[in-house]
């Protein structure tokens, strides 16, 4: 219920803004309003409110005291190694639970919500997006959801051309979960020109990752056997086909609005790029082999705005947009078993 709550206060609060929101000033107070919002509700979850917390909280309560140091990031096999680090010195200095889950939220949102504010052509359209479509992955996956916060601020870096600060952002994103490198391509499809060929070879090769999805696969395992990963030798029962038509269609619409897109905001080309890829990755099928496609899915977010801009009737496609994510979001939502610590 709070993250419904949540979403109904980003919703009216930026239409109530309305044109306001261009002005810095406001689009500021308004962010930080949603970010304080999203960040309490977050670190304030009690342990089964979502299903890895109570595994994080194991591992940081228990498991931390029982082993030195050294002796801990041998215990945790040593992948997401600064992940680990980052965990018993915070246990070992008394910091309770509930605070560093608060203090983690208030990093990885508040990341992703300055990411927004620098990016983003509709900031209200962008984070409606964020908390109807990833917003649990960006909660419950505390070591993705840290890797993926350097991962903004890397790409930060990479847009400032600061790009030694971006390549040591990067490897900090791998130290917190080292699924990370599947941003890598991104950052360098980054660099490529915007053009139909560009685009055409993007089609080529997404639909060859779907066409030869076992032979991705067998990569993917190989490529994860090497970080130390989980390996999965057959995909998953069940395939994510309404996502993966969701995406689908938003990068169809990009193709056909390609030049409108491009002629507004000329550096829209990484979004190709990162939606192609997310489309790619959902080849790999369903369960945990999804949360590879929310990587490059962040990008949805400054995507979408761009599309509505590219129309005429810019505030009808808006509301169109926002009914259709409310219309996906709500029927789903979890109204039962959230709940705040205090409740346990």
């Amino acid at each position: 219920m709070p993250n419904l709550i949540n979403v109904f206060i980003t919703l009216i609060l930026g239409m109530g803004l309305g044109d306001r929101l261009k002005d810095p000033k406001w689009k500021k107070i308004y962010l930080i309003t949603i970010w304080v919002c999203l960040s309490l509700v977050a670190g304030f979850r009690g342990l089964n409110a979502l299903s890895d917390t109570e595994a994080y909280y194991s591992t940081y309560r228990f498991e931390t005291q029982n082993y030195s140091f050294t002796d801990y990031l041998n215990y945790t096999k040593t992948h997401d190694t600064l992940y680990y680090m980052t965990n018993w010195l915070f246990a070992r200095a008394g910091v309770p639970w509930q605070l560093y889950l608060t203090m983690v939220s208030l990093f990885v949102i508040g990341s992703f919500v300055y990411w927004i504010y620098c990016n983003s052509e509709d900031v209200v359209v962008s984070m409606l997006i964020f908390e109807c479509l990833f917003l649990n992955v960006w909660q419950g996956s505390l070591r993705q959801a840290m890797a993926m916060a350097c991962l903004l601020w890397c790409y930060r870096m990479f847009q400032t051309e600061r790009r030694k600060w971006g390549v040591l952002l990067f490897l900090v994103a791998m130290g917190f979960h080292t699924t990370a490198i599947c941003f890598l391509p991104i950052l360098i499809a980054g660099s490529l020109p915007f053009n139909d060929f560009i685009l055409a070879l993007f089609t080529v090769v997404c639909a060859g990752f779907h066409i030869f999805r076992s032979y991705f696969l067998i990569l993917v395992n190989k490529v994860g056997s090497l970080f130390g990963r989980n390996l999965y030798e057959t995909f998953w029962e069940q395939q994510p086909i309404t996502l993966i038509a969701m995406v689908f269609i938003i990068l169809f619409i990009m193709l056909v609005l390609r030049k409108q897109m491009h002629e507004q905001y000329p550096t829209c080309g990484v979004y190709y790029a990162a939606v192609f890829w997310m489309l790619a990755l959902l080849a790999l099928g369903g369960g945990v082999m999804v949360r590879l496609a929310w990587y490059p899915g962040m990008f949805i977010s400054l995507a979408i705005p761009v599309i509505i801009s590219s129309f005429k009737e810019k505030r009808l496609v808006k509301y169109m947009a926002i009914g259709m994510l409310l219309l996906m979001y709500i029927p789903n939502v979890d109204l039962h078993s959230w709940y705040f610590f205090w409740q346990a």
